[in-house]
């Protein structure tokens, strides 16, 4: 459900409160385990990083997941 919630976030312009929710979203699915929907956070969180011209980040991020 966060994941959808950092979405319409983003597409808000809102994005610092997008990244913490994807990272909360990352946080949750590491804890269960699920490695493949914290991959979805990361890339997320790396596109928000990209649209911020936050390159260096983003690239690391994207590496990530």
């Amino acid at each position: 459900m966060l994941q959808f919630e950092s979405k319409i976030l983003a597409r808000q312009d809102k994005y610092t409160k997008a990244s913490e929710t994807l990272m909360e979203a990352r946080r949750q699915f590491l804890e269960i385990g699920d490695v493949f929907g914290a991959a979805q956070c990361s890339k997320s969180l790396g596109d928000i990083l990209r649209m911020q011209n936050k390159y260096t980040k983003a690239s690391e991020t994207l590496t990530e997941a």
